[in-house]
């Protein structure tokens, strides 16, 4: 007596369909908005953690001027005048620390999972 080839062919069939949906990117998540706000000489949160993809923005609220600039070169958001705001997506996983370059000691951490 032979085998009916079904569960074979559904068994193909499952496989190729969930590796459509992981080529197609099903499952993933949309890309996400972050604000970091400048205040009192101080970047809020000093920290953020991101993904590749997501938008950060930095929004100046102090009424002196400021920069976001990634230490490592990767961006700088030029300065930010008054209520100025710039945003960067980040495009690679890892640890960006960056800081104003008016005011040294202002310093920051993206980290992008």
């Amino acid at each position: 007596m032979r085998r009916s080839p079904a569960p074979r062919a559904i068994a193909r069939g499952a496989t190729v369909a969930l590796a459509l949906v992981i080529l197609s990117g099903a499952g993933r998540t949309k890309p996400r908005s972050h604000v970091v706000n400048i205040a009192g000489f101080q970047f809020a949160p000093a920290q953020i953690t991101v993904a590749v993809g997501d938008t950060v923005t930095w929004s100046n609220h102090d009424i002196v001027p400021h920069t976001a600039t990634a230490m490592d070169g990767a961006w700088d958001s030029g300065t930010l005048e008054g209520t100025a705001r710039r945003s960067v997506v980040v495009r690679a996983k890892g640890k960006v620390d960056y800081r104003c370059t008016l005011h040294p000691s202002m310093m920051g951490t993206v980290v992008v999972r």
